[in-house]
């Protein structure tokens, strides 16, 4: 863990999850990333832990609807203006 003054969480799960294209170590470390990304969307859902991948599919019946995995607001919240325009 990196984080030294923060609080820290191991999120585990009983359910039985897909591992998501376009997730990693590196992607949760800012805080929230695109996974669903669309040009013009009309919508943007956003989502954490077990939700993102049921947004994944609602996003699929929705049609033009993007998808954004966010595990910690806090840690996007301190990404650049850029970054967090290109998320959201």
């Amino acid at each position: 863990m990196e984080q030294q003054f923060t609080p820290s969480v191991l999120a585990l799960s009983r359910q039985k999850l897909p591992q998501l294209r376009g997730s990693s170590i590196e992607c949760v470390a800012k805080g929230a990333y695109t996974l669903k990304e669309l040009k013009d969307p009309d919508a943007i859902l956003i989502a954490t832990g077990s939700e993102v991948s049921a947004c994944l599919e609602a996003a699929k019946l929705l049609g033009n609807v993007g998808v954004v995995s966010m595990p910690c607001a806090k840690l996007f919240d301190e990404q650049s203006l850029e970054y967090r325009r290109q998320v959201l």
